[in-house]
């Protein structure tokens, strides 16, 4: 191309065949991204005085966990504890085993006695409290009294199991004035406000504000197992199985080509494991497990690892 023709004007032409590449550009550039959409839908007043959201998609699947436990339980009970290393000494060193097993000691304690219960949890890290763990923990009160496990008196099981790790306990109360001043806030389904005023306070778990830069953050347990004959709970389920298990088919691959023979089966209706149930760590990603629960597959399901 000679010097002329390349200081020549554009035809015509040459613009009608730019112009709508440069419109898709500045189409493109001018829609937000899915990130931003999903830290404006789950940004609330707590998040925002805190740095702003960490990880909108785990918000998102903490507050359908809000939902199903309004919908599961009778009477659900919502509780914010928190665990921090009672010797300064160890706040500072990698004690996320410790929490971790004390929490799992907690689950196992309130199922022995007959309380239903699942937890959200998020791993913190802070000049002051050092690492420490912040779990909601969600139980079924209809039946048995979660307050006499559910408390901080030196004479009772948390209290003597937490000193027996070396951890302080913390169970840190709703702030909204609805709640009346109790431990925990209570999610009845017919009582919306309560239940949006919930999903606000579990957002805690996800602001930006002290998260640690390497580890797992987040963890939780199975979902509550949702009545077949609650219609209601039952779409949602069916809503939210097709997707999970779109979701968490790489993930499944991954693991099984790394374990060297077919732990995991995944199919449309969900997925499905020959293991021995027990718990396993999923990191940031925590399935919805009982989503599963009920699904006709050829093995355990894998809600029963959760």
């Amino acid at each position: 191309m000679d010097r002329s023709s390349r200081d020549a004007p554009a035809s015509p032409e040459d613009d009608a065949a730019v112009a709508p590449h440069l419109k898709a550009m500045e189409k493109t550039r001018r829609k937000p991204s899915t990130e931003r959409k999903l830290a404006g839908k789950y940004e609330t007043r707590v998040t925002r005085a805190n740095g702003g959201n960490h990880d909108p998609q785990q918000t998102r699947r903490a507050w359908s966990w809000i939902d199903t436990c309004s919908m599961v339980y009778k009477s659900a009970r919502l509780y914010h504890l928190s665990f921090v290393m009672a010797d300064q000494e160890f706040r500072f060193m990698n004690v996320a085993h410790i929490h971790k097993g004390l929490l799992k000691r907690l689950m196992q304690h309130l199922r022995r006695n007959g309380i239903e219960a699942s937890f959200y949890a998020a791993r913190e890290l802070d000049d002051d409290k050092g690492e420490h763990l912040h779990i909601f923990l969600c139980v079924e009160a209809a039946f048995k009294r979660p307050n006499a496990i559910l408390n901080r008196k030196p004479d009772r099981w948390l209290a003597k199991a937490a000193a027996k790790a070396g951890v302080r306990v913390y169970i840190n109360p709703p702030r909204n004035q609805m709640h009346r001043g109790l431990d925990y806030a209570t999610l009845p389904k017919t009582k919306p406000a309560k239940i949006a005023d919930a999903k606000c306070w579990v957002s805690y778990l996800f602001k930006r504000r002290s998260k640690p830069a390497e580890g797992q953050v987040y963890s939780c347990s199975r979902m509550p197992l949702i009545d077949s004959h609650n219609t209601e709970a039952t779409n949602e389920q069916n809503n939210l199985r097709v997707a999970a298990s779109s979701h968490y088919a790489p993930f499944i691959t991954v693991l099984a080509a790394d374990l060297a023979f077919p732990v995991f089966s995944l199919s449309a209706t969900g997925i499905s494991s020959d293991l021995d149930p027990t718990v396993i760590d999923l990191g940031a990603e925590c399935l919805p497990g009982n989503l599963y629960r009920g699904i006709p597959t050829h093995a355990h399901h894998f809600a029963d690892l959760m």
